[in-house]
């Protein structure tokens, strides 16, 4: 059913217990550093699927894990460590020795920076319980199966089981609505731009049928007549883009100021918007002018 377990003290993508208390050798009397605070159980690392770059996990192998504690890479850069496994600190007064230092994780606000966090032993405590369920069983059996048990051993309290994707998908809702709508209106500019090409590329073509069929009469191809007909559209695309590109990337980067993690702008980004954006355009001007170049010269350079 579950191939890892691990109870906690709070759920993994909520903090609620910080403190100022944490206390190590060399501290500056002034520095005052705020901790978020997770109690656990045995197999932390293997549940949460964290990664231990230094020292290892609690284990029940070691009876002196009782008072150990697991450090963030965030917790060591702000306390000013080098080596902390090993090393015994103080926790709300009380001394806990570093058994391991863990890659931070997103377990608040995406939104922000993760504070320093502070990982202790508390094998029978907590009032969540993760479970890692095993992925070549079936999800929906595996939940089931859950619910039947977790109502067995507490009949009195109905069984609440969360998921921790569904949970961060949550905290995610206003970006997905965000992407909806420029889905939705980016959709709705790229169509109402066609109709405007189309309308242009109609007048234009009327305005220069004479001279069409002129060059038609003196030996031009279509290809060459739908190219000289489509290039100054071209012009006026590329034109927008080396508008267009510089305030977008100002305006996504600014965007993008507002979470701590997020993606780096790509220059081929623009350069795949633009040549989108291009082929869109030549594709909507090259019908009209196609319908010009193929007309009959004899009908379009005869006098009114």
């Amino acid at each position: 059913m579950a191939t890892a377990t691990c109870n906690f003290s709070q759920s993994l993508t909520n903090i609620y217990y910080s403190g100022w208390d944490v206390d190590w050798p060399g501290k500056n009397v002034s520095q005052r550093v705020l901790f978020n605070y997770y109690g656990t159980g045995y197999d932390f690392s293997k549940t949460t699927g964290l990664s231990i770059i230094q020292g290892r996990d609690f284990s029940a192998d070691f009876p002196s894990d009782s008072s150990a504690a697991l450090l963030s890479t965030t917790a060591v850069q702000s306390m000013g460590l080098k080596n902390p496994v090993g090393m015994q600190i103080r926790l709300q007064h009380q001394p806990v020795t570093v058994v391991g230092i863990f890659k931070d994780f997103v377990s608040g606000s995406p939104y922000r920076k993760q504070r320093p966090m502070l990982v202790y032993l508390n094998p029978t405590g907590g009032s969540v319980v993760a479970l890692r369920v095993n992925p070549a069983r079936n999800l929906a059996t595996t939940v089931q199966q859950l619910n039947v048990l977790l109502r067995q051993l507490n009949p009195g309290y109905p069984p609440e089981i969360l998921f921790v994707d569904q949970q961060f998908e949550e905290k995610f809702r206003n970006e997905q609505q965000l992407r909806s709508l420029s889905n939705l209106f980016a959709t709705l500019a790229i169509f109402i731009s066609c109709l405007g090409l189309c309308g242009l590329s109609a007048f234009a073509a009327e305005q220069r049928i004479k001279e069409i069929g002129i060059r038609k009469i003196l030996g031009a191809s279509v290809p060459g007549i739908v190219g000289l007909l489509s290039a100054d559209y071209m012009r006026l695309v590329g034109l927008a883009a080396l508008i267009a590109f510089p305030l977008a990337c100002i305006s996504m980067h600014q965007w993008l100021q507002n979470y701590e993690y997020h993606v780096q702008l790509q220059w081929w980004i623009f350069a795949a918007a633009g040549l989108l954006t291009a082929l869109i355009a030549l594709f909507t001007v090259s019908i009209l002018a196609f319908k010009a170049a193929t007309a009959n010269p004899v009908k379009s350079s005869r006098s009114e």
